[in-house]
């Protein structure tokens, strides 16, 4: 989300090491999670995929906004990331207030959805 990414500056910038990276080929897999999570099996030596947390997040339409090298960490890529509970789909709110039985929630969500009388 670049619009909320220029608010966030990493402490530790990280820089892919080595090669040059053809963003057309990244770009043209980054909006079908599957058919990008392929590609980087297909890129990575150990046939690495993205992580499952991430899929998740991303799949409930969750935003990353920036990346921070972390040393103390064994330099492990930190990555920030936004989730509006607006954006979530709406299957996914309805399949959560069924599983603890309370129809509430699913009321609840949609009608803080409603600003001024109108859906937004």
């Amino acid at each position: 989300d670049k619009k909320l990414a220029r608010f966030v500056r990493p402490r530790i910038r990280y820089n892919v090491p080595g090669f040059n990276v053809d963003e057309e080929v990244i770009l043209e897999n980054a909006d079908d999670l599957t058919k990008f999570d392929r590609f980087i099996k297909e890129v990575e030596p150990n046939d690495y995929t993205m992580p499952i947390l991430l899929k998740r997040y991303l799949k409930l339409n969750g935003r990353i906004i920036g990346f921070n090298l972390d040393p103390k960490f064994n330099d492990a890529l930190d990555g920030m990331l936004v989730l509006d509970l607006y954006d979530v789909p709406m299957e996914t709110i309805a399949s959560l207030s069924k599983e603890i039985n309370d129809d509430s929630i699913l009321e609840r969500f949609m009608a803080g959805k409603t600003i001024n009388g109108a859906q937004t």
